[in-house]
């Protein structure tokens, strides 16, 4: 019974280093939580944008850690973590969402919230992934300006056009 018990608690401790490599390589930002949206884990992705480290967020509100408010209305938005306990499903955030940092600095982010689930279905905690989507935002704002000079060249170029077509048809 104890070399079994051995075994077994060898076999969870692997399981539990390949679970904390794999959250820990990922591109994205992702935090968990336990049933009470109590920060257990962090990977150093989330670690930048919220300015809170692993050890210091570790059994803290998930508010705490990662605060986040629509960027048009300033409004807080729901606890994702919260959010995702209650409904016990997959939820994402709407559009506009800017992550507060621990230091001052927003940052546009996209989101989601997952729920863990036991063996038995019961929810016992949510993971939360997101990404800082500045660039994306900043190619975006590019293109549009991009976009508003071609339409103004080519209103100028159609002028020109019509304005040499008017002056030959006079000649």
């Amino acid at each position: 019974m104890v070399l079994y018990k051995y075994a077994a608690e060898q076999k969870l401790r692997a399981s539990e280093r390949r679970f904390a490599a794999t959250l820990s390589s990922i591109g994205d930002a992702v935090i968990a939580t336990d049933a009470q949206a109590r920060v257990t884990f962090m990977n150093s992705v989330a670690e930048a944008p919220t300015g809170w480290l692993q050890r210091e967020a570790a059994g803290r509100p998930l508010p705490d850690v990662f605060r986040i408010v629509n960027e048009n209305t300033r409004e807080i938005v729901e606890d994702p973590g919260a959010k995702v306990l209650r409904l016990g499903t997959v939820v994402g955030l709407a559009n506009h969402t800017v992550l507060l940092a621990r230091d001052g600095r927003e940052l546009p982010i996209d989101d989601c919230g997952s729920p863990i689930i036991d063996e038995s279905g019961a929810i016992t905690g949510a993971v939360i992934v997101f990404r800082d989507i500045s660039d994306r935002r900043q190619i975006q704002e590019t293109l549009r300006k991009t976009q508003a000079e071609l339409t103004r060249v080519i209103r100028l170029i159609t002028m020109g056009h019509l304005t040499a077509s008017i002056a030959h048809g006079v000649k």
